[in-house]
């Protein structure tokens, strides 16, 4: 994924406490234990940083493995809950779609699927550093390359 130093070194500006890397065999146990395969582009992400204590200056956070075990204790065939917007006003899952992919969907917790926010990974991660506004703030109000 080009960009995600680029999105590392802007949560780092804003004062995002970061929380260590992981190692591949930790994401894909952690993946694993949920029921789905870690795509590399996972890997790499939990590569470069561990996750978020807190949100980001556009409420974006990305949850560390251990919140991802605890919050997908139920596995789903929509994927794995793995970040949140606004203190938890939705969620984000993500969805492997081959070895080095996962797909990004938006879940408002309201009963209905989960839709689709990003076609992958890196697109969905390129948004929040560019467009916040697509994938964040307004995920789902447009169809996103499904």
């Amino acid at each position: 994924m080009n960009n995600l130093s680029q999105l590392v070194s802007k949560w780092l500006s804003e004062t995002v406490q970061e929380l260590p890397p992981e190692s591949a065999s930790n994401v894909r146990a952690a993946f694993k234990e949920v029921g789905q395969t870690a795509s590399s582009d996972l890997i790499e992400l939990y590569g470069q940083i561990g996750g978020m204590a807190m949100m980001d200056n556009s409420y974006f956070r990305l949850w560390p493995l251990a919140e991802i075990r605890e919050e997908n204790s139920t596995q789903s065939p929509q994927g794995v809950l793995f970040a949140d917007y606004l203190l938890d006003s939705w969620r984000y899952r993500v969805k492997a779609v081959s070895e080095t992919e996962s797909k990004v969907y938006v879940d408002f917790c309201d009963g209905k699927p989960p839709r689709p926010v990003s076609k992958n990974l890196e697109s969905f991660l390129w948004a929040c550093l560019i467009d916040p506004d697509a994938v964040l703030h307004h995920p789902g109000s447009a169809d996103a390359d499904a």
